[in-house]
């Protein structure tokens, strides 16, 4: 599993690429749709810890494209 490992700064906020795990396209038309809805769920929770953490304007408009790519590509998979 292709994981990488971010080390947060202390001095700024998290982004969300510091709290996620990302896999390859190979290896995520390995899961079952269960595992898949399993990862979703986690990071939603993740993003939701994060959010209440850091501050939720300054951070969603910090990752606003990111999580909008994550979700459109998730939609994709998971619905054909």
């Amino acid at each position: 599993m292709a994981t990488s490992f971010r080390t947060a700064s202390c001095w700024g906020l998290l982004s969300f690429k510091d709290i996620s795990m990302e896999f390859t396209w190979d290896e995520w038309q390995l899961l079952d749709s269960t595992q898949k809805y399993l990862y979703r769920d986690v990071i939603l929770e993740n993003y939701h810890n994060l959010i209440s953490v850091d501050g939720w304007e300054e951070w969603y408009q910090n990752n606003q494209d990111e999580l909008e790519s994550i979700e459109r590509s998730y939609a994709c998979s998971v619905l054909g």
